[in-house]
């Protein structure tokens, strides 16, 4: 197992709300949820210390998303990557869209892109299990290995930090994940 990849505490869903601002002091955090959580994410998100919050999404429309983002300390920046696809209007304000990534390359570029531009405290990634379930390429867990390694110089450089969401709704089994060993319960 690479060590760089290994879990350093498993909480339940309740603990986070406590542990979450400690937690991202190391930079990046991976939260597995699924859509019945959702609400409870946003009420966590919403009391995250920070001024400026980017939240990537590749699973919800902005519409979805923003309004429970209202209540954030932080003023969200939405970065929708579903609703090009499907609508041709313009974007609405405090919301750009971008095109879907179609793999962790492709995601870190969009990123590194606007936590240069806008310097966000921190970033929300929504959902990376779109590149790891649903993706036409094949999925080697190297390439998350090596987009978190990208993510670590990021908040290095920058100060960002990053939580990671992936949605294990579809496929209840975490072996795509690398260096993850849980109970369960």
């Amino acid at each position: 197992m690479n060590m760089d990849f290994a879990v350093t505490s498993m909480n339940v869903w309740k603990e986070v709300r406590a542990s979450l601002q400690h937690e991202l002091s190391q930079g990046e955090v991976l939260l597995l949820i699924n859509n019945a959580e959702f609400v409870d994410l946003l009420d966590v998100l919403n009391l995250i210390e920070a001024k400026r919050m980017l939240y990537v999404s590749m699973t919800k429309t902005a519409a979805s998303v923003v309004a429970g983002l209202k209540k954030s300390k932080a003023q969200p920046l939405f970065i929708d990557c579903v609703s090009p696809s499907i609508f041709a209007k313009q974007a609405p304000m405090d919301c750009r869209y971008a095109r879907m990534p179609q793999d962790f390359d492709h995601l870190y570029e969009l990123m590194a892109g606007l936590v240069q531009e806008v310097l966000p405290h921190i970033v929300v990634v929504d959902s990376i299990s779109q590149l790891i379930d649903f993706s036409v390429q094949q999925y080697d867990r190297s390439q998350l290995e090596q987009f978190v390694r990208q993510l670590k110089r990021c908040h290095r450089r920058y100060g960002a930090r990053f939580i990671l969401l992936y949605d294990d709704r579809v496929k209840r089994k975490l072996i795509n994940l690398p260096g993850l060993y849980v109970d369960s319960i």
